[in-house]
């Protein structure tokens, strides 16, 4: 290759690149063109199926959890429905015992006094309401009359009767409260009566006064209600 050769190339070549430097001086950028790579998406990876084993494992141990918890409460709650019923049985032991416990004297006194005092109440009501059988009731008044009048001698003072269709009611006084008219009393009750029939006696041991209910020939006295008489 001669030197005109080389000299021509060189100076083509120089031309070239003033060339590209007008252009660039002229237009004031640049453009630089790369190459462009598409964007693949991500690779899968076992970082995403990790975390669901993970987290079903979790849930897995909470409902296990869950589960105990409950077999705990059932168990915590039939343990207290046993205390339960084993306090009720216990209660009711209790009260049974203190029912058939053998009573005091007292309480013996007391409770019997009221089962006067209660039957007393159902011969009264009994006697206001009945209609009166206007002869029987005189002839019997009378027969009362004669038959206690005479006892004041025995120290019981006879008050008066009243006689309706079926009950009359005696009231008496002792002259002597205390043992001594309780003797006359007795006494006196166990003599015969004017007609054979039932009777209930009341006698208030403080004032002395009797009260004496007797029924006609062949009628029973109203007793007590069983629950009166079971309590």
């Amino acid at each position: 290759m001669n030197a005109k050769y080389i000299t021509a190339i060189a100076v083509t070549v120089a031309v070239i690149s003033s060339a590209s430097t007008a252009l660039f001086m002229h237009y004031g950028k640049t453009e630089i063109l790369l190459p462009v790579v598409a964007e693949q998406p991500p690779l899968p990876t076992d970082s995403g199926h990790t975390q669901e084993k993970e987290s079903g494992r979790l849930l897995k141990n909470v409902l296990l959890e869950m589960e105990k918890l409950r077999t705990q409460v059932a168990r915590l709650e039939q343990l207290q429905a046993v205390a339960g019923l084993a306090k009720q049985k216990a209660s009711a032991l209790a009260e049974t015992e203190a029912t058939n416990a053998p009573l005091s004297s007292e309480d013996t006194a007391r409770q019997r006094e009221a089962l006067v005092k209660a039957h007393k109440g159902i011969l009264e009501n009994n006697l206001r309401q009945e209609q009166k059988d206007a002869q029987w009731a005189e002839n019997a008044q009378a027969k009362l009359s004669s038959t206690y009048s005479v006892a004041t001698a025995k120290g019981v003072r006879f008050v008066d009767a009243d006689c309706r269709s079926t009950m009359c009611r005696l009231k008496m006084a002792l002259d002597q409260p205390g043992k001594r008219g309780e003797l006359q009393l007795r006494t006196l009750m166990d003599s015969p009566t004017p007609w054979p029939g039932t009777r209930f006696m009341q006698l208030d041991k403080q004032t002395g006064e009797v009260v004496v209910y007797m029924m006609r020939e062949n009628h029973e006295l109203p007793t007590l209600p069983p629950e009166t008489t079971n309590n």
